[in-house]
């Protein structure tokens, strides 16, 4: 108690309210202030709010306010608000410690909010891995979770040389799965799941006009196999080489744009599924623990298919077999970034690709994914909206008000997310605590890596249980599942070309895009020897002829694309199919060609695959000297999802000042996006060109 000369009796402070609400503001209000720490604080509060003129409370309440300003003036710490109290926060049983904040307190995630996604996040050099590895190295999390981690490095092997994690890390290499590609999990039938299988194909290689010509020709395979077998991706591929059906048919076009992304992935999946059939997934995800699959050496759009393959099979079992999923399954993607890019759902019918989709369809059934990546502006936005808990170990490149509408700091906490140091994190778990906090991880006391004899001896164990059969078919009989036995497709491998044929192979797969005319002329036929030698190609199967309109009276232009078979002709011949521009088919390739020439006659740099808020139009021209630009998009198939993109930029602040072309086909294509425009009372100009108008006379 204080003594004062009542006579002299002053409350200088501003905080000497006689109003109990403004008492109460001090708790609720002045987070910075943090008076709930301290539970005296609390009481001292009560007794002012139930006698206001209690000057004593007030002089000690004045006393604590000045106190506690000091503390967070002097912190240094913008987060100083945001703690809890201490000891405030009750860990549940499934608890897995982070960080420790600077109050002493830990701060994490659980075990089952994983299955809401986690997102791990930061440049790279700033300990992603390094932070994983301290949760991954919990006994705790590998006892309670299955755990599927994907990297494309050996930072895990270390996890073997951990007493504590004996029998429950596994670290198995590319060559080591054995993956049954068109055998259905337990409940699941043939046809739902090459359905499914058609699905993951489809979208992870952009070959969604081939998807219904796929799930047909998997399932009259099937039908071919032995009861117990399932075909097998090398079985599948030879199946669609051997399909009979005319080169210059739409038929053929599906045919030959699935055969070419399966073929590669068979060769650069080292015969992973080459099984007809086998329990391997069986095993992998009956029991908990970690198994850690690298495949360094695989590109990252097979890595994608081969993620989404383990992820889709796991959720079609569990799905058809709802009431046995004990375990929660939990897979970890490092390094993936380009699989939840939000360009895939750009590339994607409905806008959702193949990760992101069974990121929030695997909630009920016990599955989730932590993401590891670079970046937060570059993940899908349908991504962002289901991750429970985000881990910031900087965000040196992202826009301020953009990290403060995602992880819910303010302008300065958004500022000290890009300047993190190693072994700090922000972690926004709104399942746990409804604010962001910051804290600190220290490097786990674990080994760099193990012997690979080590590895292998663990990995055997684990392979042991595994049976899988590789299975040799008889000869199929195509003729009997096949199209019309009148459009016999040739015979390629040992066909013998003539030096015109070879000519006119090379001059099309070389140097800019030509259209027939004038690649005639450059080869120094007339109309007569150029139909005979072009048609003969087509009839072989070599090249297909893509004609466009030029929106004039009798006007069209031909050019030619060679064809899966024409390219391995060339291929032997020492000629590659060079980089593509875009993501997009022959005709949609073929646009940015032209557009490119076009783009750099004016003097301009081009960009393709730009980024415009989650917008991404084909290519962008940019004057260096002014630094203007200009955006385009190619139209092709769809026209409604073309007016779907011409709308969101109209949205857009930058379309003010900023021109947009859309290049069209063909006239037709153009007639009816400006049909859809109208429907949709779209007044604003928009600058609609066709393909042909970027040809050269």
């Amino acid at each position: 108690m204080l003594i004062r000369d009542p006579k002299n009796s002053k409350i200088p402070n501003k905080f000497r309210k006689s109003n109990t609400s403004e008492l109460a503001s001090l708790l609720t209000d002045r987070s910075d202030l943090r008076l709930n720490d301290n539970p005296a604080n609390i009481e001292l509060i009560k007794m002012a709010m139930d006698d206001p003129a209690d000057k004593d409370c007030q002089e000690i309440i004045d006393i604590v306010v000045n106190r506690q300003t000091k503390l967070f003036a002097t912190s240094g710490d913008c987060f100083w608000p945001n703690y809890p109290a201490k000891n405030h926060l009750i860990p549940p049983d499934d608890f897995i410690q982070l960080i420790q904040m600077p109050t002493g307190d830990l701060f994490g995630w659980t075990i089952s909010q994983l299955c809401r996604n986690a997102l791990v996040i930061a440049p790279t050099g700033q300990g992603k891995t390094t932070f994983v590895k301290n949760p991954l190295s919990n006994p705790k999390f590998l006892q309670n979770a299955r755990i599927i981690a994907f990297c494309k490095k050996r930072e895990f092997r270390g996890f073997l040389c951990v007493p504590q994690l004996y029998g429950l890390v596994n670290i198995l290499r590319l060559n080591e799965l054995q993956l049954p590609f068109c055998q259905p999990p337990d409940s699941v039938s043939t046809k739902i799941w090459n359905n499914e299988l058609s699905k993951i194909t489809a979208s992870c290689y952009g070959k969604m006009s081939s998807q219904r010509y796929m799930n047909i020709k998997s399932n009259e395979l099937q039908d071919t196999c032995p009861a117990g077998n399932y075909a097998k991706l090398r079985q599948f591929v030879e199946y669609l080489e051997n399909q009979k059906c005319h080169p210059s048919t739409r038929e053929n076009l599906y045919r030959e744009s699935i055969l070419f992304s399966l073929q590669d992935l068979h060769e650069n999946t080292e015969g992973i599924f080459d099984y007809t059939n086998s329990n391997f997934l069986e095993v992998l995800f009956s029991t908990p623990g970690l198994a850690v699959i690298e495949a360094e050496t695989l590109a990252s759009e097979h890595l994608n298919f081969l993620i989404t393959f383990m992820m889709r099979w796991e959720y079609c079992k569990r799905l058809h077999n709802q009431g046995n999923n004990t375990i929660i399954c939990i897979f970890v993607l490092d390094d993936i970034t380009s699989g939840v890019h939000k360009q895939r759902d750009y590339e994607t019918p409905g806008g959702i690709n193949a990760i992101t989709e069974n990121m929030f369809m695997g909630h009920a059934l016990g599955m989730g994914v932590i993401l590891i990546t670079h970046t937060l502006s570059g993940l899908g936005e349908i991504a962002r909206q289901n991750i429970s808990c985000f881990v910031v170990l900087g965000l040196p490149q992202e826009n301020s008000n953009f990290i403060c509408d995602m992880i819910n700091t303010n302008l300065t906490q958004a500022e000290k997310s890009k300047v993190l140091k190693r072994g700090e994190a922000i972690i926004f778990n709104s399942s746990i605590w409804h604010k962001p906090v910051y804290g600190t991880f220290a490097v786990p006391n674990i080994p760099l890596t193990c012997s690979d004899d080590m590895r292998k001896a663990v990995a055997d164990i684990f392979l042991s249980r595994v049976t899988g059969r590789k299975y040799i078919p008889s000869t199929i009989n195509i003729d009997s599942t096949a199209g019309n036995p009148t459009d016999k497709q040739p015979e390629t491998e040992n066909l013998v070309l003539s030096s015109s044929h070879i000519a006119i192979l090379v001059a099309i797969a070389t140097g800019r895009p030509k259209q027939a005319t004038k690649l005639f002329q450059q080869m120094g036929w007339n109309r007569t020897q150029a139909r005979r030698i072009v048609s003969r190609l087509e009839s072989l199967g070599l090249i297909c002829g893509h004609r466009f309109s030029t929106g004039r009276v009798g006007g069209q232009l031909c050019f030619y694309e060679i064809t899966v078979n024409g390219w391995n002709i060339l291929n032997a011949k020492g000629v590659y199919k060079p980089k593509s521009l875009t993501n997009g088919d022959f005709e949609h390739e073929l646009a940015a060609m032209l557009l490119e020439d076009y783009v750099k006659n004016l003097g301009l740099d081009i960009k393709f695959e730009v980024d415009i808020n989650g917008l991404r139009p084909d290519a962008a021209s940019i004057d260096r000297k002014t630094g203007e630009r200009h955006f385009y998009n190619v139209g092709i198939s769809k026209e409604a999802h073309e007016v779907d993109s011409i709308e969101k930029y109209l949205a857009m602040l930058i379309s003010e000042n900023t021109p947009f072309t859309l290049i069209c086909r063909d006239g037709a294509f153009a007639k009816k996006v400006k049909e859809i425009l109208s429907q949709r009372n779209i007044n604003q100009v928009i600058d609609i060109k066709l393909l042909a108008d970027f040809v050269k006379d």
